[in-house]
């Protein structure tokens, strides 16, 4: 069957393409026009063979041969714009596109073209005629064949029997395949008209009649329907376009459009049933939500209903009497009208259907009311009353309800009869709300009853109380971390204790907050509404009168109101002259804490902590004032310079129990004026307010009264400066009464004395007395330290008290001027000497150290002024001198001095007559050099002065740089000789004050000249040596930076320093003024010397080798002798004798072989060949001595 439809399904593609034949018949007569007979021959072959498919046989491939005359040429270069345009056209034999064609849609086993399918089924109509319990069916097919005969179609019908099958044009077969399947066998190709007739069973059920059957899958299917009963609904299953018809009174007909589909179901049943009626009988499913927003109460019901028996046209629904209805509406059903009746204690909304329901139906019923006073109930039906929404005639009702009370509302429930408590889980999801409760009821007649009423926030209030008691208030920081819970709050109150004044409040979110003082209410508003955490800060202070610090105080505390619950901690903090006293049987609502949390205060100690959990809160405070107690430390500390004596006294006071606000101090009456008072403690102790001193002095000591801004408790410094001059004497002065007795005393004492004049007394005493080992007395100290009072109490300041000094502590450091020598007289009792490292108060340093415990202390010091030895003001660390010297007799001089001066203006320097100056810089910024005074110059040498000054501490090396060029002696005037170089003299020509510590020169020369020897007080660096028996010669090749390491500085100068030659580097300690160096031409003593010893050669080649190497020992012992002295000549000799001794060990060597071939011996002497016995030895030549000579002699045999 699949092989017949493809073969027509070919067909009808060769069909298509036969439409294109013409083009191409007229394009072969075109051609055959031009080609003759020829053309002709192949154009009928062509119309032959295109009736079939090509065939590869012999014939087709000669006849390939023969179509390159039929080929279109296309220039290679636009061949590729061809191929790329996707809208080229392509010409080609219609027997070659049917011969890919074929390939592509394969060829049959007969050889020709296989088509898709060979026949299509293109419309089906069905004409039904209900006949009783049958259904006879008229099947009109349209098959069109495109294969060869015969054509077989598959047919399928299912249930439905087959009553005949004919066709008026054409033979057609039909076979059965299987069960409902059939297949229909076509004569010819072409269209045909089938016609089938078919019977099937109808079937009777409650809905109606109805019948169904099998059909064939057509692009086209129509279906006509005629029932013998008039007034009929027909449900055609599919139906795509029902289309219009016309029934008869006593009939229905139906048509309808079905398309592509393999079954037809068909049910039909009387407009107006024909079934008994039946009353109506359904349950219904409750489903309640009741939510209250905006002060209303909202009910949403949603009445499910389930119709079991009975048609439902209408349904009535029961609302409470006050009880607005919103809206009415049905998810799954129309409603034609809904009206609403009032009656006996409820309304009545009847809904009328759009249709008759037999099936579930679903009203939702909404209603509002206002929120009752009293509770209500919202669920219950009965005869005399309705509570919520009910559903009346019907057989049962059931359901849930949700009661959603919102973020602002709470309910309770007051009344429950009927239902239960549901889970959320159990709750159908549209009923489902947050923080809503469940009840489930089976019976109307439930009763479920409320109380709406506003919610009410949960307030649960922690509050820590701090309170600081002070000398005149008590200040109160209470932190309330308020927990709100359940709704939220716009405002909320406290209250305030008696005498307690509110400072700030502090709180997030804060509006405003106001304090009545006759209610003692303090209300903090918000800016908006607040539920969850919230902390409150308040600052507030209590003032304490005078008859409180002697009386009892209670501690005042915050009280929240309208919360639930309040739990707090009070810490209780009082300065250390403040001592609190608290009873336990007078405290109320409050406990010791079992775990306080202590809050550390900079001058404040933790009295107590207490806890509480309920009100009222009283706990009584019994105040009691500690005395002062006050404590100094004395720490004076005395510079002793040459002409004064810098005195500084630091006074540590330490003030404990209750805080002060005035100091008092004596000083000597001398130094009363001259001294200055100055607080030394830190922030934030408090400043100076005002300084006073006694009108007069009592027994030679004068008061001094420090008052500050505020009452200071713990440490504060007061510092005391004077400075003592000669002549004054920084003691108190002894009354006038003690005075006289000593002076009684000294004259007794001084009886057999002779009176002088006290004016020339006194001048003796002023002029300074010789000391021994070259010291001078200068002067005599004699000074008191500060005496530290305590308070005395004043009549005109009512706050002031007496408090004593408890205990005082003093430390002297005396320290001094390193030219000075200072001694003391005798000590009294109450000082006692003790080491720099014993000292407390003051930095362990200094020269002299004491301590005392009680004053007042007399310390007397004499002072000497040691002779003052001169130092070197300029000490040259490194002295680095390069001298360049040329043939043409000139030198270029860089002299770099690496120095600690403390000159700070100009540096005398010495430079030989005749420089020219090239650079001079200071620690690396050139400076002009200028000259001295001629009158301080010596013969050779110039004065100039260099400016010094810097930024830098005179502790700080530096660096001078002079560059400058002189003449010297041309040293190519002859072979050798002595060269004398000037030195820069730093300090001038008799170089004061100035010293050097290392020297090094630096001579650079040409190459084929040599330092041989320099000075004796230098010594040099780079010496020649022998290596291997090789001699090197002195010096070095060096650059002008190689130097820069050695100095520690790099040269920064204007200019550069050229450099040419070898480099001779001399060394040595100290200074020096000058450089003298001897200088050989190598090339000319290299001449000398080789020719000497070339002619020593020559002379001696015939001796024998004992004078030979006698000779030789005895010149070596010379220079060795000579090198003591002379060694760095001795060794430049042999480097320029080394080309002579080279000659010379060469030509001695060469007669020495010949003499050996020649056999004569003439460099050996006979005694040689003895032994010192008397006695002829062996003597046995070395190996290879005669291998020459008996070669000649066989050349000549």
């Amino acid at each position: 069957m699949d092989a017949w439809v493809l073969s027509n399904v070919q067909k009808v593609g060769y069909m298509r393409y036969l439409r294109c034949t013409p083009r191409f018949v007229l394009l072969v007569c075109l051609t055959c026009t031009f080609l003759g007979e020829e053309s002709h021959t192949a154009l009928a072959q062509t119309k032959v063979e295109a009736e079939k498919p090509a065939t590869g046989g012999p014939e087709s491939s000669a006849e390939k041969q023969d179509d390159w005359d039929r080929l279109i040429y296309i220039p290679f270069k636009n061949i590729k714009d061809v191929f790329q345009k996707s809208d080229a056209t392509v010409f080609m034999p219609y027997i070659e596109y049917l011969k890919l064609w074929s390939q592509s849609a394969g060829v049959g086993t007969d050889g020709k073209i296989q088509f898709p399918v060979k026949a299509v089924v293109t419309s089906s109509a069905y004409t039904t005629t209900i006949e009783e319990n049958v259904a006879r069916i008229k099947c009109d097919l349209t098959i069109q064949v495109m294969g060869d005969p015969w054509v077989e179609i598959p047919l399928q019908f299912g249930d439905a029997a087959i009553g005949k099958v004919t066709s008026e044009k054409s033979k057609v077969f039909l076979r059965g395949t299987g069960p409902g399947r059939y297949a229909l066998l076509l004569s010819e190709k072409g269209e045909h008209q089938v016609q089938i007739e078919l019977l099937t069973r109808v079937k009777n059920s409650p809905e109606g009649h109805h019948f169904q059957f099998v059909c064939p899958t057509v692009g086209i299917t129509t279906l006509d329907l005629t029932i013998p009963e008039a007034d009929q609904t027909v449900k055609i299953t599919p139906q795509l376009v029902r289309l219009p018809a016309e029934s008869t009174p006593k009939s229905t007909v139906v048509k309808s459009t079905v398309g592509a589909t393999d079954q037809i179901s068909v049910l039909w049943y009387p407009r107006e049933s024909s079934k008994p009626e039946m009353d109506l009988l359904a349950s219904v499913e409750n489903s309640t939500l009741v939510y209250i927003r905006d002060g209303l109460v909202h009910t949403q019901a949603t009445l499910k209903y389930d119709v079991l028996r009975g048609d439902m046209k209408s349904a009535r629904i029961a609302v409470p009497l006050n009880d607005r209805i919103l809206d009415l509406s049905s998810a799954n059903t129309k409603i034609k009208s809904w009206k609403v009746e009032k009656g006996d204690g409820r309304q009545v909304i009847q809904v009328d259907f759009l249709n008759q329901l037999q099936d579930d139906a679903q009203i939702e019923v909404h209603t509002e009311k206002e929120i009752p006073e009293e509770p209500f109930e919202i669920l219950g039906l009965s005869d005399s009353a309705t509570h919520g929404i009910h559903a009346l005639d019907v057989i049962r009702e059931s359901g849930q309800i949700a009661i959603d009370a919102g973020d602002s509302m709470t309910f309770s429930v007051t009344k429950m009869e009927g239902v239960t408590r549901s889970e959320a889980s159990n709750v159908p999801s549209p009923l489902r709300r947050s923080g809503a409760v469940y009840y489930r009821f089976f019976n109307p007649s439930a009763t479920l009853q409320i109380r709406v009423q506003p919610l009410e926030p949960r307030i649960f209030v922690t509050q820590q109380t701090d309170c600081y008691f002070g000398e005149d208030e008590i200040k109160v920081s209470a932190q309330l971390s308020y927990h709100i819970q359940r709704a939220g709050i716009f405002s909320f109150q406290l209250k305030v204790p008696d005498d307690l004044e509110i400072d700030s409040v502090n709180v997030p979110g804060l509006k405003e907050y106001n304090f009545d003082k006759q209610s003692r209410i303090l209300t903090v508003s918000l800016q908006q509404k607040f539920q969850g955490n919230l902390l409150l800060q308040v600052r507030a202070h209590r003032d304490l009168a005078q008859d409180d610090l002697s009386g009892t105080v209670n501690i005042p505390l915050l009280e929240a109101t309208g919360v639930e619950r309040e739990t707090g901690q009070i810490a209780i903090y009082a300065p250390e002259s403040m001592e609190l006293i608290i009873s336990n049987p007078d405290v109320v609502g409050a406990q010791p804490a079992s775990n306080p949390q202590q809050r550390r205060q900079s001058n404040l100690a933790l009295a107590s902590v207490w806890e509480y959990n309920r009100r009222p809160v009283v706990i009584p405070v019994e105040i009691q004032i500690k005395p002062t107690r006050l404590v100094a430390d004395v720490a004076t500390s005395i510079k002793v310079k040459e002409q004064i004596a810098e005195v500084t006294s630091r006074i540590d006071y330490q003030v404990q129990y209750a805080g002060v606000d005035t100091f008092r101090f004596a000083v000597p009456e001398a130094v009363a004026d001259l001294i200055q008072i100055r607080s030394i403690s830190p922030a934030p102790a408090p400043s100076i307010k005002q300084k006073s001193r006694a009108a007069e002095a009592v027994d030679g000591w004068v008061t001094w009264t420090v008052v500050t801004q505020r009452n200071v408790q713990g440490p504060y410094s007061l510092a005391v400066n004077y400075d003592i001059t000669p002549g004054l004497q920084a003691v108190a002065a002894k009354p006038a009464e003690k005075k006289l007795a000593e002076g009684k005393q000294a004259s007794e004492k001084e009886g057999g004395k002779d009176q002088e004049d006290p004016e020339a007394e006194a001048k003796a005493s002023d002029k300074p007395a010789e000391a021994e080992a070259g010291e001078v007395a200068l002067k005599q100290i004699a000074l008191q330290p500060v005496k530290v009072l305590g308070l005395e109490k004043s009549d005109d300041q009512p706050r002031s008290r007496n408090v004593p000094l408890a205990r005082v502590y003093g430390e002297i450091a005396v320290s001094k001027s390193k030219t000075l020598s200072v001694t003391t007289a005798q000590l009294a009792d109450q000082l006692e000497p003790i080491d720099l490292r014993e000292l407390t108060l003051l930095p362990q340093e200094g020269f002299l150290a004491y301590r005392y415990f009680s004053q007042p202390v007399m310390l007397d010091l004499a002072s000497t002024r040691h002779q003052i030895q001169e130092v070197v003001e300029t000490i040259v660390l490194k002295s680095l001198v390069e001298i360049v010297v040329s043939k043409e007799g000139r030198s270029t001089y860089r002299c770099r001095y690496l120095m600690k001066s403390s000159e700070r203006q100009q540096l005398k320097v010495a430079l030989p007559e005749g420089i020219e100056p090239l650079s001079i810089t200071v620690a690396g910024q050139p400076v002009p050099l200028e000259k001295a005074d001629d009158s301080e110059n010596e013969e050779g040498w110039t004065n100039y002065f260099v400016n010094v000054s810097r930024d830098q501490a005179s502790g700080n090396a530096f660096l001078i740089s002079l560059m400058f060029t002189k003449s010297v002696p041309r040293i190519t005037d002859s072979p050798g000789g002595k060269l004398t170089l000037l030195l820069p003299r730093l300090g001038g020509t008799q170089a004061d004050n100035v010293v050097v510590q290392q020297l090094k020169t630096v001579i650079w020369i040409p190459e084929e000249y040599a330092l041989v020897r320099a000075t004796d007080d230098f010594e040099a660096e780079y010496e020649p040596y022998l290596s291997g028996g090789i001699p090197h010669r002195g010096g070095v090749t060096a650059t002008a930076s190689d130097f820069d390491s050695w100095i520690g500085s790099t040269a920064v100068s204007l200019i550069d320093f050229p450099t040419e030659g070898r480099a001779y580097s001399f060394t040595r300690l100290g200074s020096s003024q000058e450089i003298g160096v001897s200088w050989w031409k190598l090339s000319v003593f290299s001449w000398v010397l080789g020719g000497a010893l070339f002619i020593i050669a020559v002379v001696m080649r015939n001796t024998s080798w004992e004078n030979k190497v006698a000779v030789l020992i005895l010149l070596a012992f010379l220079l060795a002798m000579f090198s003591l002295t002379q060694a760095d000549k001795i060794l430049h000799g042999i480097y320029a004798a080394r080309f002579g001794i080279l000659a010379l060990v060469s030509i001695w060597i060469v007669y020495t072989i010949a003499a050996l071939r020649s056999g004569t011996g003439s460099g050996m002497s006979q005694s040689s060949q003895l032994k010192t016995n008397g006695n002829s030895a062996a003597v046995i030549p070395p190996p290879g001595v005669f291998d020459d000579f008996q070669d000649d002699k066989s050349e000549e045999k």
